[in-house]
């Protein structure tokens, strides 16, 4: 198994790291990708090497304290998340 050769101690900073990840990714984006949802507009994060995949109509320019509580989508924590803090 993967986590075998790590102590619960390990495991539990591991696993809090990995939980605060989308909201150090909020914290740090520069860019968000404006997703429709119903007559609103909400906006999620994008990781600054990702941006060039979106359409650039789609891509807002701002930080994370330019936006209501209600306009942000906040990513889920992951297995590939928990993987990449290894």
């Amino acid at each position: 198994m993967i986590f075998d050769r790590y102590s619960g101690s390990d495991l539990t900073i591991l696993i809090r790291d990995a939980a605060f990840m989308p909201v150090r990714l909020c914290q740090s984006a520069k860019y968000f990708l404006k997703v429709p949802e119903g007559n609103v507009a909400k906006y999620r994060p994008i990781e600054d090497k990702d941006y060039s995949r979106y359409d650039p109509s789609q891509i807002v320019q701002t930080c994370l304290t330019n936006l209501k509580a209600e306009e942000l989508i906040v990513p889920e924590v992951s297995m590939v998340r928990l993987m990449k803090n290894l």
